[in-house]
Parts: structure tokens; C-alpha cells; sequence
């Protein structure tokens, strides 16, 4: 029995979906400040039960999901920014004249 290799059909990559990730950031952001919120009401039995380094991990949970969501942030401004550009730059064309 022989195998052979076939030819390869490939197609064409489809672009990437594009997707509102602050949405999740916030959700995350927000389990993060509620968990923080119980933590801070119960610190004194946590403390006592050598659990007091709950605290901290909430504080670098609401932390790092603030940097995230300015990150996000700062990532769709720059995507809406270039999809601006790249619609009026298709309008005037490359030499700035109205395209028909």
C-alpha cells in the first residue's frame, strides 16, 4: 500500500473577530472589588486563621484588572482612531482628491 502526499488546499485566513474585551475586564474587575469587600468585612477571623494574605491578593486582583481595563481602553481608541484614518484616507484617495 502506497500513501502519497495530496496536495495541500488551503484557504484564505478569515479575519479576526472583532470583540468588546472590556466587557469581560469589567466583569473580572468587578468580582475582584465584591471579593475584596467580603475579605475587608471578615479580615479579623482571616487573620487570626493565618489568612490574612487574602486581602493582598484582592488588592492585586482589582489592581491588575485596573491596568487591564486601561489597557483595553486604550487599545479600542487606537483601533477606532486607525479605522477612521483608513476611511478617509479611502474617501480622498492617496493623492487627496475625492474618490468618485
Amino acid at each position: 500500500m502506497r500513501f502519497t502526499h495530496l496536495p495541500r488546499q488551503t484557504r484564505p485566513t478569515p479575519p479576526a473577530p472583532r470583540t468588546d474585551d472590556r466587557r469581560a475586564a469589567l466583569a473580572g474587575l468587578a468580582v475582584w472589588v465584591v471579593s475584596l469587600v467580603v475579605v475587608l468585612a471578615q479580615r479579623g477571623p482571616l487573620v487570626a486563621d493565618d489568612r490574612g494574605w487574602w486581602v493582598w491578593c484582592c488588592v492585586a486582583g482589582t489592581a491588575l484588572g485596573l491596568v487591564g481595563l486601561v489597557h483595553l481602553q486604550r487599545r479600542e481608541v487606537r483601533r477606532r482612531t486607525a479605522d477612521r484614518r483608513a476611511r478617509r484616507t479611502a474617501r480622498t484617495g492617496a493623492l487627496g482628491e475625492v474618490a468618485p
